[in-house]
């Protein structure tokens, strides 16, 4: 399509569900303790009900804490934990006692029927784990469902492939919170990082049938006052730095998170460069009501490049070339003429003009297959020398053009209300809102694929500079979409555990929510508006090419491109 001028779409989806789980049994042998002597004060037992009071993290005893707690009784005054809130108190190093994303409520991972791959805080920060497109690499079954160094619109920068599933359109979006948002989690305001996979990944709410991809924010601390700062560099001239502070009282806490980076790649120019906050405010109504609220903003501005190239040129023989601009018999060379009497305008970066490639101008021919930087050895040999197909460019080769920036903006904003009825009743009431501004101002298409300039002359007689040089051509373009995502939802949990029936523990949800999602996107293309041959300027004869030769400095398109004057004309043009 080279021109879409404007897409408005926008959604409504209900959603109720009730769900029990299922009862797990666990056979516990109960042993004969001596009576306490005199001198010993006997620890308490719990009743039944108690136990489910006080046993944050559900595994059927009370720890150390949690028995303190229940020592001390109506002597503390804290809001009773809600069970929406996953509890940390279990997690041992890299190894987490519970989750959250499954079921949408806090659940230990003894007692959940799904696989699940949570990373704690400390394996994210051992591993230098930043957002959950890198916890992908370290997850088993999942897959970014494309090149997250592309696409401004996120489809391929969000969306994971879990199971194989399928990626954009398998509903394989992210969850925040046990809510829907499109922006990548980071780990500067995030307590964890979990997937779930199988078609039952979510015991209620949301799910695909893949799995599901979640994270979970950091939580004001009542009571607790502390901080944090990290800072990191590495070899690529990269950096980044995160702040981290908590102040809470008996009522009320509050916490702000931020981080400031530019994250590299090997390959040079590359850029990732991110600044974020996450203010959160905690509100105890009462001893068993909290009310919290968050908002959060986040602006990135990345380079948009690619990894791979398109390899074009395993075909040619090696020998035909085009020394005088006469017609070439292609078959069996590996040549194909380039548009023999449609105009192709293109800007060659390389000599700084506007050339037609028309009549007999020619361009090798390939595989096809994307190579990384190190060849591919698995590829058939076509002609001698061509197998692997390595031509030489290091890890740290870029086409460009520089500055092919995404910026992409997050506004998020969430208030949860939640009250403790019983010990065994809890329900909670969210409203959140966000919108994402994802835009590529200069070019949403890299240059990729590489060919070799097998003529002589320029299409005006000129002597070509570039003669046997590897090149690429693409076609820029100007994209945005605006994402804005509102929702509603109700949960209810009621929990209840009978020891003497061989350990039974049950937990039923009754989930209930509105969401509203409203889409604006359009797409610009920089078209020829005065062709005589094709007076369409939406046809693809019409398209301004670009390109670029590898081994040259890569070009900036806002040196070219008078975007300011363009923006100012109607999409169509």
């Amino acid at each position: 399509m080279s021109n879409i001028p404007r897409l408005l779409t926008s959604g409504r989806c209900y959603g109720i569900a009730i769900v029990g789980a299922l009862g797990v049994f666990l056979p516990i042998l109960h042993s004969q303790t001596a009576p306490a002597s005199a001198t010993t004060t006997a620890m308490r037992v719990p009743t039944p009900s108690e136990r489910v009071k006080y046993d944050k993290n559900n595994n059927g005893v009370l720890e150390a804490d949690e028995q303190a707690a229940f020592e001390a009784g109506e002597k503390t005054d804290a809001v009773l934990l809600t069970p929406f809130e996953v509890s940390t108190s279990q997690d041992r190093g890299y190894a987490a006692g519970n989750t959250l994303v499954g079921g949408r409520t806090d659940t230990p991972l003894a007692l959940t029927p799904s696989a699940i791959s949570i990373m704690t805080k400390e394996f994210l920060d051992d591993f230098a784990i930043t957002d959950t497109n890198e916890a992908a690499q370290w997850s088993m079954n999942v897959d970014l469902s494309g090149n997250p160094t592309q696409g401004p619109f996120g489809g391929d920068r969000f969306e994971a492939n879990v199971r194989g599933a399928g990626g954009q359109g398998a509903g394989a979006y992210p969850i925040r919170d046990g809510l829907q948002q499109y922006w990548i989690a980071d780990s500067y305001n995030s307590e964890r990082f979990e997937t779930v996979s199988g078609p039952n990944s979510a015991q209620s709410g949301l799910g695909g049938p893949g799995g599901l991809v979640g994270s979970s924010s950091k939580r004001p601390r009542f009571n607790n006052r502390s901080g944090s700062v990290s800072a990191r560099v590495d070899s690529f001239d990269g950096y980044r730095g995160t702040f981290d502070y908590n102040v809470g009282f008996d009522r009320i806490a509050f916490r702000v998170n931020a981080l400031h980076q530019n994250v590299k790649s090997i390959q040079r120019y590359t850029s990732n460069k991110q600044n974020g906050i996450t203010l959160a405010a905690s509100f105890k109504i009462s001893s068993k009501t909290l009310l919290t609220a968050q908002y959060e903003r986040s602006a990135e501005w990345n380079i948009q490049y690619r990894r791979t190239y398109g390899e074009q040129a395993s075909f040619w023989n090696r020998t035909t070339v085009n020394l005088d601009n006469s017609a070439l018999v292609t078959t069996g060379t590996g040549l194909t003429q380039i548009s023999a009497t449609t105009d192709r305008l293109t800007y060659n970066l390389s000599t700084g003009t506007l050339i037609n490639y028309v009549g007999n101008q020619y361009q090798t021919t390939g595989l096809g297959y994307q190579i990384p930087w190190g060849g591919r050895p698995d590829l058939p040999q076509q002609y001698p020398g061509s197998a692997n197909f390595k031509p030489g460019m290091g890890k740290d080769f870029f086409l460009g053009p520089i500055d092919s920036i995404a910026d992409r903006d997050l506004n998020a904003n969430q208030m949860v209300l939640e009250h403790t009825f019983t010990p065994n009743l809890s329900a909670r009431l969210t409203w959140q809102g966000s919108d994402v501004d994802p835009t590529v101002p200069y070019s949403q298409g890299q240059p990729g694929d590489y060919r070799i300039d097998v003529n002589r002359l320029l299409p005006g007689g000129a002597v070509n500079p570039n003669y046997l040089r590897a090149f690429s051509e693409w076609t820029p373009n100007s994209q945005h979409q605006t994402d804005n995502l509102t929702e509603y939802a109700g949960q209810v949990n009621y929990r209840f555990a009978i020891p003497r029936w061989f350990d039974l523990k049950q937990s039923f949800n009754l989930v209930a929510g509105h969401r509203f999602k409203d889409i604006d996107a359009w797409d610009r293309r920089f078209m020829r508006n005065n062709n005589p041959a094709q007076p369409n300027p939406q046809n693809g004869a019409n398209e301004l090419r670009f390109r670029q030769y590898y081994g040259d400095k890569p070009g900036k398109l806002a040196d070219i491109l008078n975007l300011e004057a363009i923006n100012k004309l109607s999409p169509g043009i």
